[in-house]
């Protein structure tokens, strides 16, 4: 009996499912911190696209 007392305390004890949630919130804020930043800065990245791709259209050939 008291060897079974023994492995529920350490089973309580053990923090190997307590490190995987620490990782699973670091994992859920740095996807939260992409998304922020897609939507800040895309509408100025979508800009930067466009120009791009309008000088490559209107590109001379080099002779």
């Amino acid at each position: 009996m008291l060897q079974k007392i023994r492995g529920v305390i350490g089973l309580l004890n053990e923090e190997r499912g307590g490190v995987l949630s620490e990782y699973g919130l670091l994992i859920a804020l740095v996807a939260v911190a992409c998304i922020a930043a897609m939507i800040f800065l895309g509408k100025a990245i979508a800009g930067k696209f466009k120009d791009v791709g309008t000088q490559i259209q209107n590109a001379q050939p080099v002779q």
